[in-house]
Order: C-alpha cells, then structure tokens, then sequence
C-alpha cells in the first residue's frame, strides 16, 4: 500500500474542503508506516501552501484510548485542528469521546 500517497489524498481532500488545521493521529513513530503518513501529510500541507503544524502530530497504539488521548492533546491547544486524520479504526474511534459537545451524545460533524 502506498501510505505517502494515501495521506496525500485523505489530507487534501480536507483542505480542498477548507479545513486549514489537520491534526493527524498515527500509531508509533517507530514504525515505517507511522513515518510515510507523516511524510504524506506534511506533502499535502505543503502542496497546498499551508503550514504544516507539527503540534498537530499526535502518536497512538492504535487503540480507541490512544485516539481518545491525542484529541485531548489537540483540544487543549490554544487553536485545535478544525480536522482530524487518523490512521487507524480503532484510534479515529476515540476521537468522538472528546469532541461531542456538552451534554451530546455524538460528536460533531465531521467531513
């Protein structure tokens, strides 16, 4: 599988719909797939001339706690992602836990 390629596509396709903020949520950066999506991601900011926030690179376990912890690291950042890529099923479903709104039981929309 190409992983550089596919993060090109995931992550451009958020831009082009006007999301400027991406975190990306990879499992550990050890590994040789973590490193291309990473590399992907970068390329697509950079394709599209917007910055590339490496504070918005969280690492997981690719396990839905792991997805759970990243978006907490990206909420409470002074600007969080208005997007988010994450690599594996288990992670991105970790995500809704911390992005519902008070007092909802789903999260946001998502693109």
């Amino acid at each position: 599988m190409d992983n550089v390629g596919a993060t090109i596509q995931a992550v451009s396709y958020l831009l082009s719909k006007g999301r400027c903020c991406i975190g990306l949520i990879v499992g550990p950066r050890t590994l040789a797939v973590s490193q291309d999506r990473i590399e992907g991601w970068r390329k697509a900011h950079q394709d599209h001339g917007v910055p590339a926030d490496e504070a918005l690179i969280a690492e997981g376990d690719y396990t839905s706690e792991s997805g759970e912890a990243a978006m907490e690291k990206f909420l409470a950042l002074g600007e969080p992602p208005d997007a988010v890529f994450a690599t594996g099923f288990l992670m991105m479903t970790g995500c809704p836990v911390c992005s519902a709104p008070e007092g909802s039981t789903s999260p946001t929309r998502s693109s």
